[in-house]
């Protein structure tokens, strides 16, 4: 995996995730007249019309959450909505200003209901400020009214409970069989069951099920070591990066990419202007960022294209 280093623009606190976050609710404060304005901000804003994007799922760690309907918005340089903290930055733009993240939310539901919530909890429209009673704390003037409520997200040990309370009423996906699966990279076993499996690994449900029918062979460097009734003890280990270079691009193309091509494994750096550099092979740099696709960063390899999503290619080594 390469190294990258990362930029959040000018806010603090926690640390900001827009690959696993949908947004966030903010504080702004004027250290020096000690006011505050609290507001939410998110990661993706929408790209209007797009093919198969009619009904957009929010929730950025779902795998309904599709990429191509967003984008990734101002969010290092925003500084607030509000026109009275607008009009009071124009007036002292010397006061020294904070950006900090209280939360992150997954959904906009939960987005907004956080900062509601937030709003409710630090009471902005009755805090008089504690140097002047003639004025308020913060810049907010209203709540806006909650309208629905937000989802509720299961915890892992709900979805077993519900799994084992489905067995046998006709759902086909639950299965609580003891299984044992080999590593032929790491030499490492595990016992226990495919949900059990799946949450070890981080793997897919969909393919942790493919894999257990036996409609694949493997799952990545995963085997099952037991099966149906038969014994089977894997011992080759799976080939070295040198390896893979020698070997041909057909068995490549078959067996790792699915492409008719070699896999290209040199580390490259690139540039962003706001995320910072990154240094590694197009594959790894692809899984850290899941909006790029590895068609287009060949393409800014070979030099038939400047920059992709801003990225630009500074050398390989």
């Amino acid at each position: 995996m390469g190294k990258k280093t990362s930029n959040q623009g000018h806010w603090s606190g926690l640390k900001a995730d827009p690959y696993h976050y949908f947004g966030f609710v903010y504080v702004i404060e004027d250290k020096t007249s000690g006011k505050k304005y609290i507001g939410k901000k998110q990661y993706w804003m929408s790209r209007g019309k797009v093919k198969g994007c009619r009904n957009r799922v929010t929730d950025r760690q779902s795998d309904k959450f599709k990429m191509r309907c967003w984008h990734e918005g101002d969010w290092r340089v925003y500084k607030g909505s509000s026109n009275d903290l607008k009009k009071h930055m124009k007036m002292f733009p010397d006061n020294k200003y904070t950006y900090t993240i209280l939360c992150q939310c997954r959904s906009k539901g939960t987005l907004h209901y956080r900062e509601l919530k937030e709003l409710w909890d630090k009471d902005v429209l009755f805090t008089k400020h504690p140097k002047d009673d003639s004025s308020y704390l913060y810049f907010n003037k209203a709540i806006g009214a909650i309208k629905f409520r937000p989802p509720t997200f299961v915890s892992e040990e709900t979805r077993l409970k519900c799994s084992k309370n489905c067995k046998g009423s006709g759902n086909p996906n639950v299965n609580l069989d003891i299984l044992k699966f080999f590593n032929m990279k790491t030499r490492e076993e595990f016992t226990g069951t495919r949900l059990e499996f799946t949450k070890f690994t981080g793997f897919k449900h969909q393919s942790v099920l493919s894999f257990c029918n036996e409609d694949s062979a493997g799952l990545y460097d995963w085997r099952l070591y037991e099966h149906k009734d038969k014994s089977t003890t894997y011992t080759r280990m799976s080939p070295t990066v040198e390896t893979r270079k020698k070997m041909s691009k057909a068995h490549l193309a078959n067996k790792y990419v699915g492409k008719k091509e070699a896999v290209d494994l040199t580390e490259y750096t690139f540039e962003h202007s706001e995320l910072g550099v990154y240094t590694g092979t197009k594959y790894d740099m692809c899984k850290e960022y899941p909006i790029l696709r590895t068609e287009c960063l060949k393409r800014v390899i070979d030099g038939k294209q400047k920059h992709h999503q801003n990225w630009r290619l500074i050398s390989d080594d």
